[in-house]
């Protein structure tokens, strides 16, 4: 037998842990102690599993952003500090949701909408003889002036669709296109093939300071931006469940329970792809760390079920602190005891598919906004706000933190221990010829 420790370092073997423990964990257990501080070890070994799983997945995130990291300083040293160019844009300007290449598909793939809904308007959604031939007909010679086909026998766009903004790029702007998409095909080698697409963009959303960037580049948009943004921080938005986890649509098993799977977040297209974020190596981090978290997590995936289905079943004892309930039968002065069980529904169970919803599935919040804001977001952002205050907008605290260090640092070079007062002048003024330069900097990255 595979030999284990509990909590106290104890050895024990696994068929001790998996049919050892006879008593339900309590229900100070259930809602007040982490998994890993657990009064069950096997709830301890689950805790254990998955904490080493993304333990894994952040070593290999550190790896990534020096990747992204030397993506971004070649593509300075290049020239390029902004990436809005790497967005396509359709013919009235508004982003697609893809990166910029050689034949624009976002116009493609509206064209072909418009073409398709059209056909059913005139035609009806499912038309049948001479109507359905007309529309075969008319659909083929639409096809036949805008597209072409590939190795496989799909339509592409036709040269009809040639890029020019594409072509106009200059050979920094490509190098640095080609550097970030192939490091994006890699990140998404680690996620499911369905979801896969080397053009389409990071599908994340523009953060609070973005907009606000944003706005003073394009003083005309800053009222909507700044309108969206306070909606998207009260109301539930169409990417919320890349935030929380939950969503309105999911998989079914045969019992009619929900099937819960790994998320893979940052690939369902935004509703308005002009609220795509340009911060295109920040999106790139992010997307690793997701493909990373999926890739490990994966890897410990169907043990982890495997393990819940049998551990569901798992009978426990009553018991009333550390003694058991038994049925005690008295039968002609014999006596027999027998202990009293535990149906389904148990708190060990509750506990541990309540760590995986969490945990494994990142299922964080439940969502409550049937009618009106978002509680939960609400909540948030007074939780931030109070954060923000206590640790940045204590102007007293912080004035007497700084006159505190000043007076020390004086007192030490009336001292002259390690350094006299003349030295500390000196100091003091090259730190204050350098301070512009700092200041000038706060903004670059």
């Amino acid at each position: 037998m595979s030999p284990l420790k509990d909590s106290d370092g104890n050895i024990r073997s696994l068929e001790d842990v998996l049919i050892g423990e006879d008593f339900d964990i309590s229900e100070f257990d259930r809602w007040i102690t982490s998994m890993g501080t657990s009064s069950s070890i096997i709830l301890q070994m689950f805790d254990k599993a998955v904490k080493n799983a993304k333990d894994k997945a952040r070593m290999k995130t550190i790896d990534s952003t020096r990747r992204v990291w030397k993506i971004k300083n070649d593509a300075e040293k290049r020239g390029i500090t902004t990436f809005e160019w790497m967005f396509e844009k359709d013919n009235e300007g508004h982003k697609t949701g893809n990166y910029i290449s050689q034949y624009n598909q976002g116009q493609y793939k509206k064209d072909e909408k418009e073409m398709l809904d059209a056909l059913q308007t005139k035609y009806g959604k499912h038309p049948i003889g001479k109507d359905f031939k007309a529309m075969q007909a008319e659909k083929a010679a639409w096809y036949e002036q805008h597209a072409g086909r590939d190795i496989l026998g799909y339509y592409v766009p036709n040269e009809s669709y040639r890029n020019k903004t594409f072509d106009s790029l200059s050979k920094a702007q490509k190098d640095t296109l080609d550097d970030i998409l192939n490091y994006k095909n890699e990140i998404e080698a680690k996620i499911p093939i369905d979801r896969r697409d080397t053009y389409r963009a990071i599908q994340r959303r523009r953060g609070g300071l973005q907009r606000v960037s944003d706005a003073a580049d394009n003083p005309k948009q800053s009222w909507e931006s700044i309108k969206e943004a306070v909606r998207s921080t009260f109301r539930r938005t169409e990417d919320d469940d890349q935030i929380y986890g939950d969503r309105t649509s999911g998989l079914t098993d045969f019992t009619g329970k929900e099937y819960m799977v790994i998320p893979v977040l940052f690939t369902s297209r935004l509703n308005n792809p002009d609220e795509l974020s340009t911060d295109v190596m920040g999106d790139l981090m992010v997307y690793a760390d997701m493909a990373n978290t999926y890739e490990e997590v994966s890897a410990i995936y169907d043990p982890l079920e495997v393990g819940v289905s049998v551990l569901s079943n798992k009978e426990f004892i009553q018991n009333k602190g550390s003694k058991r309930k038994e049925e005690v039968i008295n039968t002609m002065g014999k006596v027999t005891r027998r202990n009293i069980k535990i149906g389904s529904n148990t708190n060990f169970e509750k506990k541990l598919r309540d760590f995986l919803e969490c945990q494994v599935y990142e299922r964080y919040l439940k969502e409550d906004d049937v009618i009106g804001p978002n509680a939960q977001k609400a909540v948030s952002f007074f939780q931030r706000m109070t954060s923000m205050a206590y640790l940045g907008c204590n102007w007293l605290q912080g004035i007497a933190n700084v006159a505190t260090a000043g007076c020390m640092q004086h007192i030490e070079a009336a001292a002259s221990e390690f350094f006299s007062a003349k030295n500390l002048g000196n100091a003091d003024l090259e730190y204050g010829k350098m301070m512009p330069e700092f200041v000038a900097e706060l903004a670059s990255q």
